[in-house]
């Protein structure tokens, strides 16, 4: 476990974060970390939380975020990501939590969201997302809380 998080720490994420094979949780939120996330980071397969929150990250979320099948909790909102929500996060079944709030991502919000049958908390709040919100969603029915765009 590794909570770093309120340390105001400065700089980009390392491709070399992949080497932390044991890791099991990584909180670096609150801190003025910027750049994109390292597609390394789906190497980190014993991850159940990743927490990068409130930093300045920008482009895309890597796709290899797939890769953290055992992820419970993973909250990336306030930052500058852009794009779409990638469809990756669907493998994630495992998922409780999820927060992609405050971001610049563009397009329509995964129908596929609604196969993470775990997920109690999903926040969407202030993204510029077109399109009608997925009925899809409807079949998350351990939603306790929502919100969406």
């Amino acid at each position: 476990m590794a909570d770093l998080s309120y340390n105001d720490f400065y700089g980009q994420i390392l491709f070399s974060i992949g080497k932390l094979s044991h890791l099991t949780s990584l909180n670096l939120s609150r801190n003025h970390l910027f750049g994109q996330i390292p597609s390394s980071i789906g190497t980190l397969s014993n991850l159940t939380s990743l927490r990068l929150s409130v930093n300045r990250f920008s482009g895309q979320i890597p796709s290899s975020i797939g890769n953290l099948t055992y992820l419970t909790s993973l909250s990336l909102f306030n930052n500058q990501f852009s794009g779409q929500i990638p469809s990756s996060i669907t493998k994630l079944s495992r998922l409780e939590y999820l927060n992609l709030g405050y971001n610049n991502f563009d397009g329509e919000i995964p129908s596929s969201l609604g196969s993470l049958k775990q997920l109690t908390d999903l926040g969407l709040g202030s993204i510029k997302l077109s399109g009608n919100f997925p009925v899809a969603l409807l079949n998350l029915t351990k939603l306790s809380y929502l919100s969406p765009s």
